[in-house]
């Protein structure tokens, strides 16, 4: 299983970019995940990025 998601900071937008061997159970749990830690996601970027 693997997955990619595009999320867009300026509007607090999640999209799947792609998904294999994921069942529609999967693909909601780690939207959920990725809400709860939307915050620490995007200062983890900027400070990779050093923004």
């Amino acid at each position: 299983m693997c997955c990619k998601y595009w999320i867009s900071e300026d509007d607090f937008y999640i999209e799947e970019a792609f998904s294999i061997n994921m069942n529609t159970t999967r693909k909601k749990e780690v939207t959920h995940i990725i809400n709860q830690n939307y915050k620490t996601i995007i200062k983890a970027w900027h400070k990779h990025f050093k923004q």
